[in-house]
């Protein structure tokens, strides 16, 4: 399985998205700021980046567009309560857009579209 990457600065969403990933098998890191993020990012590669788009010390759109330039076949799911940072988000380079509140069935539509396979 992929190692995947959780930034997300809200501790109850970052640990629902870690333990429905942990549980299928994933590697999972998790972060809860954009430096800690771009810190782990470095040292892990991971293949498949959650990352939410309101972090308390950076914008989470320099940190898709970093990740994008060093790696650009990391894919990237966007995390905002903002729908409207949808196009942006996608137009950086973002491969899937999650609304908040996220539901765990569309974390599982995520990880199943940027896989292209069922998950269990």
């Amino acid at each position: 399985m992929p190692k995947v990457l959780v930034i997300e600065d809200e501790a109850q969403m970052n640990e629902v998205i870690y333990s429905f990933l942990e549980k299928r098998g994933f590697e999972v890191k998790r972060a809860f700021s954009g430096r800690e993020a771009l810190d782990i990012y470095s040292k892990e590669n991971p293949e498949i980046v959650f990352l939410d788009l309101g972090l308390p010390d950076m914008e989470g759109k320099d940190i898709l567009r970093k990740i994008k330039e060093e790696s650009p076949q990391t894919k990237v799911i966007v995390i905002s309560g903002y729908d409207e940072r949808k196009e942006e988000s996608l137009n950086l380079g973002a491969d899937y857009f999650l609304s908040k509140p996220v539901l765990i069935s569309t974390i599982y539509d995520a990880i199943k579209n940027i896989l292209g396979k069922e998950i269990h």
